[in-house]
């Protein structure tokens, strides 16, 4: 008996959706349950609009296709649960371009450091090299749905970073292995952990400090152990939201376009908001005690990282390149 049939027979023998993800058939074979994993607080933005989408594919399916969200890193980290998009253990996925790059090396090219600093431009870029995206993720596994903003970054520490020299020699928490070279070649020491386990080591002080945006920050609680934001704008990184490949396929069209429509019109309407929460939640973390420091010295942050600009770039090779330049002629074209 093949895995399919015997997943087919386990779903009309328990008869219950939850049990069989993807294969939740009613007596016509046609409804589907995905989950979607999140691994950042449940009160995220990305987390509180996968919900939205999930609603509006189960109306718009009249319950055919239903959604259930995951947050809190329930069904594991970044890594973990946009790898069980390959291997079964979930649907959906919201990553940074460099979660996807660990299998599709040359997106990261599009989180190389201060690239821009208009956070609206670069999610429009993200969207527009999104057709050559696909071409590449979809024979790893991955289907791009859509694409927003986080939010322009910033350095949450335990002690303030008013210029490049403070940061020399901080333990500096980042999500990927180029965030990680970003920070080396600022002067911090990097540090690779999970989200998950930001906040301990904050409140202990075995790491000085992290990156991340005011809305990814604040749901977590980090501004209760560090109490120093350094507005740095230093990577504008775009989100996608992924769907797996076999799921995609086994879909039927129908149901296909409800979800890259949903998709869409939850995830558009959050890029739209971009820039409100990212003031909210900055306003919040004030409110809670962060000092929110602007760079003065900016040029001298943007200097120290052109070296490892054109090496990770260049060993990426020319689909990188390529793609690279196409996100430069959407930058270009921004208004």
């Amino acid at each position: 008996m093949t895995s399919n049939r015997r997943k087919a027979l386990a779903c009309l023998v328990t008869a219950t959706a939850l049990a069989c993800p993807g294969f939740a058939a009613n007596a016509q074979g046609q409804s589907f349950v995905a989950r979607f994993g999140g691994y950042l607080a449940d009160q995220d933005p990305t987390n509180v609009t996968a919900r939205r989408m999930a609603e509006l594919a189960d109306k718009a399916s009249g319950g055919r296709l239903k959604i259930t969200v995951f947050t809190d890193g329930k069904l594991g980290n970044e890594r973990e649960v946009t790898e069980a998009l390959r291997t079964g253990g979930a649907e959906l996925v919201a990553t940074l371009g460099t979660g996807l790059a660990q299998y599709v090396p040359e997106v990261g090219v599009l989180e190389l450091p201060f690239t821009s600093r208009n956070d609206a431009c670069a999610v429009q870029s993200f969207l527009d090299v999104m057709p050559e995206v696909e071409k590449l993720s979809v024979p790893k596994g991955f289907r791009p749905l859509t694409a927003w903003g986080i939010g322009e970054r910033g350095l949450l520490t335990r002690r303030p970073v008013r210029s490049l020299d403070d940061l020399r020699g901080m333990k500096m928490r980042g999500p990927a292995p180029l965030y990680l070279g970003t920070l080396r070649a600022l002067g911090a020491n990097p540090v690779q952990m999970p989200w998950s386990e930001i906040y301990v080591g904050l409140d202990t002080g075995s790491i000085d400090g992290m990156e991340a945006s005011p809305q990814m920050i604040y749901p977590s609680r980090f501004q209760e152990a560090a109490k120093f934001f350094t507005v740095t704008r230093h990577i504008n990184p775009g989100y996608y939201l992924l769907v797996s490949e076999r799921f995609w396929q086994r879909l039927p069209a129908d149901l296909q376009s409800i979800l890259r429509e949903s998709a869409e019109a939850a995830f558009g309407e959050l890029r739209k908001q971009g820039a409100v929460i990212w003031q909210q939640n900055l306003e919040r973390m004030k409110a809670a005690g962060v000092e929110v420091i602007d760079l003065k010295d900016l040029g001298r942050w943007e200097k120290s990282v052109e070296g490892f600009r054109t090496d990770y770039a260049q060993k990426l090779g020319p689909v990188a390149e390529s793609l690279a330049q196409r996100a430069r002629q959407s930058l270009a074209a921004c208004k």
